[in-house]
């Protein structure tokens, strides 16, 4: 089995990359990739970059080019729910994006005609993330992650999102992107996030302050997640 993961910047992918044995690096269509074992699975790396069609090439390398079974989206996500705290995991049940409105036609917010409301990630990997964070003792949620190519400040945005996506707990750039290029690949996915910042006024301070506390968080669930798929 060859597991892609996939983060957009260089500090959600960083640590696993430095932990990596028989690395090997390769360039495809912009995206810094590589290859090699990390807990005794043969996995592909990939640093996207940052957004949704940035996040959809690079899922579609990791299957289509780098024959990825299965792909694990790891980084840092905003929290939209008062359960959270910085540097808590979310676990994505299903993604949506927040910032597609079809409405008009009669799709439910976030929906893109003709595909189904929301991408579901795959039971079996959350279940196995879950018993890796108890490991861990690290405090999680589960619920629905929104996507958009916005970075979210201030009251206005999270109002919106809030009132369209009333059960979104954590609010990033890629992740239903990832999910819906696994969807149409029929791949399972699982999407594993670290809370950075709270999408309010303070959140780009935030972000920048905590991103590589929530990647550390982010990227230890993965290696121990790794293990349990020997």
């Amino acid at each position: 089995m060859k597991v892609g993961i996939i983060g957009a910047m260089e500090e959600e992918v960083n640590i696993l990359r430095n932990q990596m044995q028989t690395r090997k690096k390769t360039y495809a269509f912009g995206s810094e990739v590589d290859s090699g074992l990390l807990s005794g699975v043969d996995i592909v790396l990939l640093k996207s970059g940052i957004g949704k069609v940035l996040a959809a090439l690079g899922s579609t390398l990791l299957i289509n080019l780098y024959q990825a079974d299965i792909v694990i989206n790891t980084g840092s996500a905003g929290g939209l729910t008062p359960k959270l705290k910085i540097g808590d995991i979310v676990i994505a049940s299903e993604v949506h994006y927040h910032d597609v409105d079809v409405t008009a036609h009669g799709y439910q917010p976030g929906q893109v005609p003709h595909c189904p409301i929301a991408f579901k990630a795959d039971h079996n990997l959350i279940t196995i993330a879950e018993s890796c964070i108890h490991q861990l003792n690290f405090s999680s949620v589960r619920g629905v992650i929104v996507t958009g190519d916005t970075f979210i400040q201030g009251n206005e945005p999270l109002k919106r999102i809030r009132y369209s996506f009333p059960k979104a707990i954590a609010v990033d750039m890629e992740a239903a992107a990832i999910g819906h290029v696994c969807y149409q690949c029929n791949v399972p996915f699982i999407v594993i996030r670290a809370i950075s910042d709270f999408s309010n006024r303070t959140s780009a301070i935030n972000f920048d302050s905590f991103l590589k506390t929530a990647a550390q968080k982010s990227s230890l669930v993965v290696t121990n997640m790794l293990t349990c798929l020997i």
